[in-house]
């Protein structure tokens, strides 16, 4: 069965279709959500994967994903979904070790990741390290936890995404020269 005959089944036997999909897409889903986010448990895995599920036929039944507008296979689609669930669900866990930095404030506490032994690892830990909080904490969000601009802006009491990129800029700027000095 084709692709696009999931969705065309979709709108005749909806149950039928989501079982045959559920079936055929589950064991590579599963697989790719799992390496990609190790983080996560097998029990996380399958919420993400029930819900992506879900997403996908919420999406053909409001007419958001048809069979013309399919660009991809519906697996790829289906994970495109869960990545999304995945690093939302992630950030979450985050979300309570980030602290709220008011403008001045340079002595807030940052959990930095620790790394591993890796020299390169090292060097990097040892630059951000340098850094102020505030652009430690939004490289971090934005880096390590893949926020949206407009996210980091909010989280950080920025006024909006544009002020939160050009944040990122200089944040990357001093990064780029402490790296820089570090070489020498």
């Amino acid at each position: 069965m084709k692709d696009f005959d999931y969705i065309s089944e979709y709108s005749l036997d909806p149950e039928r279709a989501t079982l045959k999909l559920f079936d055929l897409c589950r064991y590579r889903f599963t697989s790719y959500i799992s390496h990609q986010y190790s983080l996560l448990t097998a029990e996380e895995v399958d919420e993400i994967y029930n819900d992506s599920i879900l997403v996908v036929w919420e999406n053909v039944g409001r007419g958001k994903l048809t069979q013309a507008n399919l660009d991809s296979t519906i697996l790829t689609y289906l994970i495109g979904v869960g990545k999304r669930k995945a690093a939302h669900l992630l950030g979450k866990r985050k979300e309570a070790q980030f602290y709220q930095i008011k403008d001045g404030d340079d002595e807030a506490g940052v959990d930095i990741i620790d790394y591993g032994e890796s020299p390169v690892r090292a060097a990097v830990r040892e630059i951000l390290e340098k850094l102020d909080a505030r652009c430690r904490n939004l490289l971090d969000l934005f880096y390590t936890y893949g926020y949206e601009m407009a996210t980091i802006a909010t989280k950080l009491g920025m006024p909006n995404a544009d002020t939160a990129k050009a944040q990122k800029y200089k944040c990357m700027k001093r990064f780029e020269e402490l790296y820089n000095q570090t070489l020498l």
